[in-house]
């Protein structure tokens, strides 16, 4: 008997989840690497870059385990919805103060306090996270 329409196209979706989840891993895993190995982590907008990495590969890591789990348990499914969304917000948060980062650097130059910017990032991310959790 053939399979179903409805049996292909999740087959499908979990192939093309399984791939894409393994090239963002593979990515994340290659980004770090040459951030660490050309040892930019003092300039801030590598700090940023090396931020928005170790949260896609958080994001990434959780995806991968939520494709092979049968979702019987309750608390681990909350868990992991938990921690997907905190990597997804802290993603887009820090790709937005890069974009902010870089627009300020090629407006005011050297003038620009970037030291300062990356603190109120880091304190400003924390108070939305918490508002957009209800903590």
């Amino acid at each position: 008997m053939a399979p179903s329409v409805s049996d292909t196209r999740e087959f499908t979706y979990w192939i093309v989840n399984i791939v894409t989840t393994i090239l963002s891993i593979l990515g994340s895993i290659w980004t770090t690497y040459f951030c660490l190995k050309l040892r930019s982590s003092q300039n801030y907008s590598m700090k940023l870059i090396l931020a928005i990495t170790i949260a896609d590969f958080v994001y990434s890591i959780i995806n991968f385990v939520s494709i092979f789990e049968d979702n019987t348990w309750e608390t681990v499914c909350i868990i992991q919805s938990i921690l997907r969304e905190w990597s997804l917000q802290l993603t887009l948060f820090f790709s937005t103060c890069l974009a902010l980062l870089c627009y300020k650097c090629a407006k005011y130059g050297s003038r620009y306090d970037q030291a300062s910017f990356f603190k109120k990032c880091i304190i400003v991310g924390f108070f939305i996270y918490l508002w957009l959790n209800g903590v």
